[in-house]
């Protein structure tokens, strides 16, 4: 009895899936609940500007000056 097998093609970079985070503004690790799995820091909620999409943890955009509502 003979087998059919296909192998599937992929690209390497498939093979882990990407994680989105922050880094840790204490140790750096990548963040991507609500406290450190590293160090314990609980991170802070960062907004995204809608005018120049920059991360914004303060009531003004840094990089444009946009007021965060």
């Amino acid at each position: 009895m003979e087998e059919n097998r296909e192998v599937a093609d992929f690209n390497e970079s498939e093979k882990e899936p990407t994680q989105v985070g922050v880094p840790c503004s204490q140790c750096g690790s990548l963040v991507t609940g609500k406290f450190c799995l590293e160090c314990g820091t609980p991170v802070m909620k960062a907004k995204i500007c809608p005018n120049c999409k920059a991360v914004v943890t303060g009531n003004f955009c840094q990089e444009c000056g946009t007021k965060m509502e």
